[in-house]
């Protein structure tokens, strides 16, 4: 049975100043704030009470052949001493989260054990990180690359060295072998649902919005269409010079195809830019008097 933590603590300006000037770092202050709050899982054995075994159990050193995986019975001494040494950090947690004021003790004691049950989870992850490599490398999912492989598979193991159950007897890694094909098959499924989805490449073009341009444009052709029908029509109470000013301004009639500037134009007619500037404005306000209306 995997046992909780009970007990909570809330975390204050206060304790975390005081652990600052303690000399924790900020890693190892929001490590522990994470302990005090959340509390940490185990799984209680009852040879944790026996004092003989316990002492057997922390001077074991568990020696593993480079390349291969730890055995069954070294995976059991391993587990063993994670989750002892939760237990103990427990145990901590509960005096600290039981006592009025913050005991710089006992935090650091818990840091310790914290850190030794991390060493240990670590060394366990590491040496089974074959069975990733393997798993990845035989893998039928060809569309999926070996990076994405193993770094799904590194999580899966680490995921499984955390609900192992150790007292049932079973080989660590009948269990971390299921859980890695899983994540295989799941990174898989999410691989060929991404795959189905059609992408439409980007165009700088569709991003550029021209429909004000386009109504701009219209209404200026269509203006000039307007004064054109309105100059070949004799319909705009203009007179001779204002006629030809802008006949050569928006080529029209005789000058169709031959646009003119109105420097141009000043120099056709005798006149100065200015002049035929104030001839065209001239003309063009009457006609758009005459359209208005």
């Amino acid at each position: 049975m995997k046992q909780e933590a009970q007990n909570t603590v809330r975390i204050d300006r206060n304790l975390l100043t005081q652990l600052a000037n303690n000399g924790f770092s900020q890693i190892e202050i929001k490590r522990i704030g994470k302990i005090l709050v959340e509390g940490i899982r185990y799984q209680f054995d009852t040879n944790f009470t026996d004092p003989v075994w316990v002492q057997d159990l922390k001077s074991h050193i568990v020696e593993i052949e480079p390349g291969y995986p730890p055995s069954h019975k070294q995976h059991k001494v391993l587990f063993a001493q994670l989750h002892y040494f939760r237990f103990i950090i427990e145990r901590i947690r509960r005096k600290i989260c039981n006592s009025e004021q913050a005991n710089i003790k006992l935090i650091t004691a818990m840091l310790t054990w914290d850190n030794k049950q991390m060493q240990i989870r670590d060394y366990i992850t590491t040496c089974n990180m074959g069975l990733v490599l393997n798993m990845a490398q035989n893998c039928k999912y060809g569309s999926l690359e070996y990076g994405e492989l193993v770094s799904e598979g590194s999580m899966a193991l680490l995921r499984v060295t955390e609900c192992y159950d150790y007292r049932l007897g079973f080989h660590f890694s009948t269990y971390a072998c299921r859980a890695i094909g899983k994540s295989f098959s799941r990174l898989a499924k999410k691989q060929y649902k991404l795959s189905r989805i059609s992408y439409v490449n980007y165009d700088p073009a569709l991003e550029i919005d021209t429909t004000c341009q386009q109504l701009r444009e219209e209404r200026v052709l269509d203006s000039i269409r307007q004064i054109r029908y309105y100059i070949l029509g004799e319909r705009g109470n203009l007179s001779e010079v204002e006629k030809k000013v802008l006949k050569m301004r928006f080529s029209v009639g005789e000058y169709n195809g031959n646009q003119m500037t109105l420097k141009d134009i000043g120099q056709e007619l005798g006149l100065s830019k200015e002049r035929i500037r104030q001839i065209q404005n001239q003309a063009v306000g009457k006609l758009s008097s005459i359209i208005r209306s």
